[in-house]
Order: C-alpha cells, then structure tokens, then sequence
C-alpha cells in the first residue's frame, strides 16, 4: 500500500513537471521576434507557415502542467512583446522609407566600410547628408577608387537613387543594415576624417597589404575585422564550402577569444577582471563596425561578466534571448539578416543540444574533448543545415573536419594578428608582420590543396526545414518528454523531412513554377515530371542563376529561355549552365560553338511550349493551363506554385503571384 501512495505521489508530481522551465527573457524574444515575423509576412511578402511551427511547439510545451498562472503569465508575456515587434517592424519600415527622394544632390558622408572587387569597387557612407541637409540612413556608393578606406569623410556630386522596401527576397540586406540610398561617382573630394576605430581600421588594412601578398593580407583582413570583400572568390568559395566561412565575419568566437585573452592577462584584478576584457570587446566590436554577431557575443559577454562581478551562475540561453530582445528592439531589421538568422541559431543549438550529443558521444566511450567537440559542432551542424540551405543553396560536408583542426589554431592566428599588427602600427617595425604572415599562408595551403567542391546541394528543403528544427525541439534534453515519445517524435520528424523533401523537389504530374527576383533580373524554372527549363530575364548573373538553381534543381536543364533587352548577355550566362540547348527570339550572332542556340517564336520542351509577346514577356502553355510570364514588374516575393493535370483556365503570373484572369 506504501508503495501505491508513493507511485502515485510520483505521477502527480510528474504531472505537475513543466516541460519548458519558464524563462521570462526567452518568451519576450519569441515573442518578439514571433511579431516581427508576422508583420514582415504581411508587409514584406516574406510569409511562409513553416517559420511560426516551432514557435507554436515551444509556447504549447511550456503551458503544461497548464496552470491558470503559467498559462497567464505566459500569455501576457509573449502578447506584450509580439504587439512591440509588430509596432518596432513598421516603425523601421516607416523610418527606412523616409529621407529623401531620388535626383541629383550634393553628398558628403563618411565611409564606414568598402568593397574592393575585380570589376567594381564600393563603399557604404553613414552621416549622410543632402545639399547640406543631414539624413538618416546609410548609402551604397559605386566608385572607380582603391584609395577609400573606412573613416573618410568625402563630398561628391551624384544622382541617388532611393531603396524600396524589401519584397520577398529583393532587399532584404539593405533594410537589415539601414541602407537606403545607392549611387555611383567618378570624381569626389576628401574633406576630413573621423572616426578613431575607423581609421584603425584603415590602417590595420594599408599595414596588411604593405607588408604580405594580396591573397594573405585579404585572408588576413578578413580574419580581423569580417571584410571578405577583397579575397579571392575561389578563395571565398573554398572556405564556404569547407564549412569555415564563419572565421571571415566577426562572431562571438572571435568576440570571446578577444574577451578570455585579457580576462587570462587581468586575472590579478580577480572578481574585476572581467572589466577590461569588456572594454577591449567593445573596442574590436567597434573596430568592426559592430556587426550584429559580434554585438551579440558582446551582449553576452556582459551578461557573464555581471554574473561573475556578483557571483551569480550564467544561463546561456537567457543571455542569448537578452541579447536577441536588445537587437531586435534597436534594429527589429536585423531578424531577416543572415548573420543574424545564423549567430543566433548556432548559440541556440550549443544551449539546447551540445549537452545531449555530448553524453551520447560519452557513452560511446570517445575522450571527454573529442565528445565536447562533437557534441558542439553536430548540433551546430544540424540546426544551421535549414538555415544555409536556404540562405546558400548548399551546405557543407567538411565542417566537422576542418573545424576540428581549425578552431584550436584560430585563438592562436587571430591574438597574433592583434598584437603584431599594433606591435607594427605604434613602433613602425613592420618585420614583425613576418610571423602571422607565415601562419596565413598555412592556411592559404590547405585552402588550396583540398578539394571541397562536393557539398549538399541541388535541391530545396520545403516544410522539411521545419521538420528539421522541429525534430530538434522535441529532442532536446531541456524538453522534459519520456524516452518513448522523443522515440516516437523522432520517427515522426524523419518521416515529416523525407516526405516534404520530395514534395519539394519531385514532379509527378502538372507543372511546377519556382519564381526567383534580383534587383537586375528575373528568373523562373519550369518543371513537368520529364523535363526542366530555365527562364531568364533583365541582367541575370550567373553567380545568381547558379544560386536559383542550388536551391531548387541539382539535375540538367533540358533548356535555358532568354527574355531579355539584351539577348547577347543573356545568351552567353545560359552558356555556362548545365543545359542541353538556349533559346532565344530576335536572331543575333552568338559566337558560340558547343552549346546550340535556337532562335524563333515558339520554345518547345517536351509537352509544353513557350510563346513570346515580347522582350520581357510570354505565355506558357502546359497541361491544359495558360500561363501569363510578365517580367515588366519586379515580382513582390519568389515562391514555388503548383499546376495540376485538372487544371483549367488562364492565370497571370505577375509580381510574384498566380492570380486567375
């Protein structure tokens, strides 16, 4: 009988176990950035049902043991903050289209960071001002100088055009980074400098380039402050398909080795150490131009040293949602940011899943710093995957390799850039340059040497990212469900990503229109269940046809279809796509030998055929449905439609939607 009473006693307290222990930082950033994404889903056509799921399983597993308390202050807490994103969202968007409009102006701003590229060069000015009237926001300005560096302040006389609001996916960095005006000059004036930081980094930047080879002073600029722009796009590549992309952008890795190097120097200070180790993160934060993952491993870091000044223990996942509620209030912007999308999500997967994987790898009997590693970089690994698929089009199968061998020798690189590079800049000795120079070109050679072109691409994720992110909730040790149900979930989940995957990417009956924007061209991919063909339209790159096509079709197109003003241009990007044959309406010399171009007005491709009315515009006929391509405008959003054998009727596809005629 005791042991009844005491089975029972269990099963209520069991019962009364919530499932998500109640962090109240945590539900004001969901519900945060859960109202950010509804206003973004409304005003910006950026909606997709997938992106609310696991906020909807996170709210429904910290209802139980669903207590009238719980539930209220749960309730309260996330509609408060949902109301204040969906109030900061338009107010950022109110703000970003405000300034002035579009003509002819006297500018003078100061170049907060530039771009040096092989057939452009670019800087972005802030202090913005018009015929001498101030501004908010910032500008891209196109230039035909190398000689601009962060810190400048110039005058120039230009025509600017004004950045319309983001529409799906056109835009969508300018509005994160408050960009709102963009120009070109030839000839401008310097009137001054400003900015001490700025002009460091100017200097780190001349000091680098004075003193190594172009490719290991881009390497190891980009290693100090995040600017890749300068390296080498093979180089670019290799580190992004190597899956080490993140030690060229300024992250709370390199926010936290700066951190632990001066707290390790400070430690006389005892419980004071932290404060200057603060102060030299904000310093290289700044010297950085604070880049959203950087300001957030600050923000973080301030949260650990306050708990080490007061002896109090660190939640990593309450200072990760401080610092995303301290952002998203300041710049509500920043949630369609890819750094930010992927800073957070990867210190989300270390809060939820480093502890579990590590166990599990434990139990396997690996060494404790193998098992920590693994444990971190898997559930990195898993929880990014959606993420870069979308955002990249691929992902990497090298990450867990390289960044093995590569994280344990980053402290050492990046403290020797630091300190050699101030070492030359205070005392003129540029000899010393010698030694992180050397440890540049290391890792120039195992960029180069490697192969890493084989990665996961070739195809869209749909729903399964959901499933992805889903699955990982449930799983998580911080989720207080029975062994039986994450087994059950699990399957659940797996099944969930294999079914979406194939209704993302296989045909079986109709036409499938995946419709994709750029701020120069268009693009659209035809698929029935035997053939695949590319439309192209405006001045498409082919670094932007390759994306499209990473994130949607990995096979070879059966034709690439030219809708363009200047077919020549159009002609010669279908030419290096993975394409049977190009078509093209007006009939004009191409050059080309190997690759067959068709002229005419009329495209068929197996069962169904294309007409042109004109430059930017044709109508498609496929199972038994018309429709209407018109490029005239640019499309709203990109989205994939769906046209079964059943169909009827004629439908105008037009700023990005189907709409019946």
């Amino acid at each position: 009988m005791g042991d009844g009473a005491t089975t029972k006693t269990e099963r209520v307290a069991e019962q009364k176990t919530p499932l998500i222990n109640f962090r109240f930082f945590l539900f004001c950033a969901l519900g945060l950035m859960a109202g950010i994404a509804l206003y973004c889903a409304v005003r910006l056509h950026r909606f997709s049902f997938y992106t609310f799921v696991p906020f909807v399983l996170l709210f429904i597993f910290a209802l139980r043991p669903f207590g009238w308390k719980r539930i209220a202050s749960i309730a309260v807490t996330v509609l408060v903050f949902f109301g204040a994103g969906i109030g900061l969202t338009h107010f950022a968007c109110e703000r970003y289209s405000s300034g002035v409009p579009a003509g002819e102006y006297e500018v003078r701003g100061t170049v907060e960071s530039f771009t040096i590229g092989n057939n452009y060069h670019s800087c972005t000015l802030k202090d913005l001002s018009f015929d001498g009237v101030s501004s908010g926001g910032k500008m891209t300005a196109y230039c035909t100088e190398e000689t601009l560096r962060p810190g400048d302040v110039v005058y120039f006389t230009a025509n600017v055009l004004r950045r319309e609001l983001p529409k799906g996916n056109k835009n969508a960095y300018a509005f994160a980074k408050d960009i709102r005006y963009e120009t070109s000059f030839a000839e401008y004036e310097k009137t001054g400098e400003k900015g001490a930081l700025l002009r460091l980094n100017a200097k780190i930047y001349d000091l680098l380039h004075n003193t190594m080879m172009r490719d290991e002073a881009s390497v190891a600029y980009a290693l100090l402050t995040g600017n890749s722009s300068s390296m080498d796009e093979g180089l670019a590549d290799a580190a992004r398909q190597g899956g080490i992309a993140h030690i060229f952008a300024v992250s709370g890795l390199h926010i936290g080795i700066v951190y632990a190097a001066v707290l390790f120097v400070c430690r006389p200070l005892k419980r004071f150490a932290p404060l200057p180790a603060i102060a030299a993160a904000v310093c290289y934060a700044a010297l950085c131009a604070f880049t959203v993952s950087s300001v957030r491993a600050l923000i973080m870091c301030m949260i650990l040293s306050a708990h080490r000044v007061t002896g109090r223990k660190n939640d990593l996942l309450s200072s990760l949602s401080v610092a995303a509620l301290v952002i998203l209030t300041v710049a509500p912007a920043q949630f369609l940011s890819a750094g930010f999308q992927l800073s957070f999500s990867a210190v989300l997967a270390l809060a939820l899943f480093s502890h579990t994987f590590t166990r599990l790898f434990r139990k396997i009997l690996f060494p404790a710093f193998l098992a920590q590693y693994l444990g971190a970089s898997l559930s990195v690994q898993l929880f990014t995957f959606p993420l870069l698929m979308q955002l990249f089009g691929y992902a990497s199968v090298w990450a867990l390799l390289f960044n093995f061998f590569l994280l344990p020798c980053l402290p050492v690189l990046l403290l020797c850039l630091i300190l050699c590079s101030l070492v030359a800049l205070v005392t003129t000795w540029t000899g010393v340059m010698l030694v992180p120079a050397g440890l540049v070109s290391l890792l120039l050679v195992v960029l180069t040497a490697v192969d890493v072109s084989f990665v996961i691409t070739g195809f869209a994720l749909g729903a399964g990212g959901a499933a992805i992110m889903t699955g990982c909730v449930v799983l998580t040790q911080r989720v207080g469900l029975k062994p039986l149900a994450k087994g059950i979930a699990a399957v659940c989940a797996c099944c969930l990503f294999t079914l979406a995957v194939v209704r993302a990417n296989v045909v079986f009956a109709g036409c499938r229109l995946s419709a994709y924007s750029t701020t120069s061209g268009d693009l659209l991919l035809v698929r029935t269940p035997h053939e695949a063909a590319l439309v192209i339209d405006g001045d498409i790159s082919l670094r932007a046809c390759k994306d499209f096509l990473n994130r949607n079709y990995g096979g070879k197109l059966d034709a690439v279809i030219c809708l363009s003003d200047d077919e020549l241009d159009a002609i010669n990007v279908a030419a290096f796509l993975n394409a049977e044959v190009i078509y093209a309406k007006e009939e004009i010399p191409t050059g080309l030998q190997k690759t067959e171009v068709v002229f005419g007005n009329e495209v068929r491709v197996g069962e169904w055929m294309l007409r042109y009315e004109k430059r930017d515009k044709a109508v498609l006929f496929a199972q038994n449905i018309a429709v209407e391509i018109d490029f005239e405008n640019p499309p709203l959003f990109g989205t994939d439609f769906f046209f079964g054998k059943g169909g009827s009727g004629v439908y105008l596809l037009k700023n990005g939607r189907v709409q019946r005629k």
